[in-house]
């Protein structure tokens, strides 16, 4: 069974307040819902197509380059931070 001090760990991680009272019933349910997981670790998967199971597919459009219309390139100078007909970022 997980440790007060883990518990209290995550619940100032996930920003959340358990009263002392409560703090049994979290205790034995976190440490169910791990036990669960280290058995679901436990199933192998490696011939399992992930892909067969998710509806979600990328759809990714083609790039393709526009001229800018004059009344966006007016906005833009408005902004500042534009350089050539482009708008000018900080670099990460």
């Amino acid at each position: 069974m997980l440790e007060k001090e883990k518990i209290d760990k995550i619940a100032h991680l996930a920003k959340l307040e358990i009263k002392e009272e409560e703090m049994d019933e979290v205790r034995e349910n976190l440490s169910e819902i791990l036990e669960y997981v280290e058995k679901i670790k436990e199933v192998d998967t490696k011939d399992v197509d992930f892909k067969l199971f998710s509806p979600v597919r990328n759809r990714a459009r083609k790039d393709k380059v526009e001229d800018t219309d004059e009344k966006t390139k007016e906005k833009m100078r408005a902004m500042g931070k534009n350089k050539d007909d482009y708008f000018q970022v900080e670099s990460i």
